[in-house]
């Protein structure tokens, strides 16, 4: 269930092009047993996998060859095929399924695409797609085990490699696949004491409690239940052992080196549920696209903040939890632990000629702070055959930046009173949150292109 999810979730950007829906294709003149001999092998080569059917003239030609998981043989007879004939749709024959499924790529627009009409355009070329048997692994099949798979180095900037640390508060995330901005979210979130009480409290009762049912797909759709056992998962410490949970094999947890040495390492969760149940509905984060980690989490927050309000038992226990806690967590926040994120900000306009002034009062649960690109050390003037010497920029204290943010600012704004152009725009914290939520911007126009900056901020004790 899982893996068949995963790879919806890689199609889920899929779209038909302006060459499937235009798709003109010749009649097919050859006889059954002609076609059946032709789908079964590339016509410029003795290869008899990884092929693929073009599907405007009906030639069968090899894929490129596929290094990582798969190792696919190829020689990349389809695509020339493309650049001799300019026939851009072709369909990777072992993939076809009985439900009309398959991969298929426009090699005009350099990517994987949707035939609304595959069916139809397979039938031309002899395929009956009710007796079509699935013999090779997909494109998202493929990335997916590419994603998996991926081993990231672990060790710091200078080289040093990383301890593998275990116990309570010091669980992992396994990689679902660019899933690195939902990793570092709830991470973050269950690093707030007071998130961490929160579901670790309420998820001694509420899955005894819950009525809410699972999907068609054995998928929970209950937002108490998913946060509550990942928080679970992250603080109890029971998927961060030496020995790893007792559900796995110690092959799991074992690193064993070309020298023979072994290295023990943590299986961490995998919040796999979580992640299908907050992508439900959203065009961006229901992929396995790399997405941004402030939007997640204020999408996050929003679907907490309509569906994460307990009831029953829970509430009653939450309650209890609160009031006990009210000298030390005063902003009473165990019911809905998004309140620890919220203040209040007014923003100030003042006409720069009549000088009135117009006030707008807004919660808020984060902010943007620009950073600025103040150069340490411009580079060197190097010879034209040489690299130029990398820009290196100044640290910048965070304090600064909340200067900058909360700092008047021109603007062009007609006044209602007397029509001057021009007025003063600022902002003031009229309350302050418990844990402030601030996305620093640190990107620049490069040719038009958005390239971050290695800006490092600091924050003074």
């Amino acid at each position: 269930m899982s893996r068949q999810s995963d790879v919806q979730a890689f199609s889920f950007d899929l779209q038909p092009c302006e060459h499937t829906l235009l798709l003109q294709q010749l009649p097919n003149t050859l006889s059954l047993s002609e076609t059946t001999s032709r789908l079964s092998q590339c016509s410029e080569c003795d290869l008899h996998e990884n092929l693929w059917l073009c599907l405007e003239c009906g030639n069968v030609g090899c894929g490129r060859k596929q290094f990582g998981v798969e190792g696919l043989p190829g020689n990349g007879h389809a695509l020339n095929h493309y650049n001799h004939t300019k026939h851009p749709l072709s369909v990777k024959l072992g993939t076809i399924t009985a439900d009309g499924k398959a991969d298929v790529y426009c090699y005009a627009d350099d990517e994987e695409v949707i035939d609304p009409e595959l069916s139809a355009h397979l039938a031309n070329w002899g395929i009956n797609i009710a007796e079509a048997v699935v013999t090779e692994k997909s494109l998202a099949e493929m990335q997916l085990d590419l994603q998996y798979k991926y081993s990231f180095n672990m060790s710091t900037s200078e080289g040093t490699p990383l301890t593998p640390v275990f116990g309570p508060g010091l669980t992992g995330l396994q990689n679902l696949g660019n899933s690195c901005y939902v990793s570092s979210v709830i991470q973050a979130l269950f690093s707030i004491p007071e998130w961490e009480k929160r579901y670790e409290t309420a998820f001694e009762i509420h899955p005894l409690e819950c009525t809410v049912p699972y999907d068609g797909e054995g998928k929970g759709t209950c937002l108490e239940c998913q946060m509550g056992k990942v928080c679970n998962g992250l603080v109890s410490g029971r998927y961060s052992t030496k020995q790893g949970f007792s559900l796995l094999s110690a092959s799991d947890v074992v690193t064993i080196h070309p020298d023979g040495s072994q290295e023990e390492s943590q299986t961490g969760i995998s919040p796999r549920m979580l992640k299908s149940l907050i992508g439900k509905g959203h065009a961006e984060f229901a992929g396995v696209k790399q997405q941004d980690a402030q939007e997640f989490l204020i999408w996050l927050l929003s679907r907490i903040g309509r569906e994460g309000k307990p009831t029953g038992i829970v509430a009653e226990t939450l309650a209890g939890a609160e009031a006990q806690d009210a000298t030390e967590h005063g902003w009473g926040g165990y019911v809905d632990p998004t309140k620890c994120f919220k203040f209040a900000l007014q923003s100030r306009i003042q006409c720069l000629g009549c000088g009135g002034v117009k006030y707008h009062l807004q919660e808020h649960d984060n902010i943007n702070i620009s950073v600025p690109d103040r150069v340490k050390q411009p580079p060197a003037a190097e010879a034209s055959t040489e690299e130029p010497a990398p820009v290196e920029y100044q640290p910048v204290d965070f304090e600064d930046c909340i200067r900058t943010y909360t700092a008047k600012t021109e603007i062009e704004l007609k006044c209602s009173v007397c029509s001057h152009p021009k007025a003063t725009l600022s902002n003031g914290f009229i309350s302050l949150p418990d844990v402030l939520v601030v996305t620093a911007s640190r990107f620049v126009l490069k040719n038009w292109v958005p390239t971050k900056l290695g800006i490092s901020l600091y924050l003074r004790s």
